[in-house]
């Protein structure tokens, strides 16, 4: 018996039906498979990490900067110009320290370790004792450079 053509483009429907759910369901096998890859290598990265970190990134996950993407970049672009800044802080640090460390070099005694000896009383013996020699000096610096001003101006 022959099949009328409406039994035969009903058929073909059918069959196409068929046909796209089984592509359909190896795109979706596909992508399944892909997705269980990706989720591997990112539990193996995450397993790489201490202990310390992921408690950290769980904490900021939770706050308010890790609540969202958004809040997420903004968290991360706020501690990026933070490493940038410490990072300028440190190198201006260096720098100076390297401009110290020259000018104490330059200043250094010719022979021996001092430039002068000082009497026993007036040697420091820890930072609190020079900082208070420093102070008295500066004060009796002041009080003769008064003195001296005045005998000129009596002159």
């Amino acid at each position: 018996s022959k099949a009328s053509l409406p039994d035969l483009r009903e058929a073909y429907r059918a069959a196409s039906q068929v046909y796209e759910k089984v592509g359909v369901g190896a795109d979706l096998r596909a992508e399944q498979a892909r997705a269980e890859s990706d989720e591997s290598a990112a539990r193996a990265e995450l397993d790489r990490l201490s202990n310390k970190v992921r408690t950290r990134a769980g904490q900021l996950l939770e706050s308010p900067d890790g609540s969202d993407g958004p809040s997420r970049q903004a968290a991360a672009a706020r501690a990026e110009e933070l490493v940038q800044l410490l990072e300028t802080r440190m190198s201006s640090a260096s720098e100076q320290l390297g401009r110290l460390r020259g000018e104490a070099e330059r200043h250094a005694p010719e022979d021996g370790d001092t430039h002068t000896d000082l009497p026993e009383e007036l040697q420091p013996r820890d930072t609190e004792h020079a900082q208070t020699l420093l102070r008295t000096a500066t004060a009796e610096l002041a009080s003769r450079t008064e003195a001296l001003a005045q005998a000129r101006e009596a002159h």
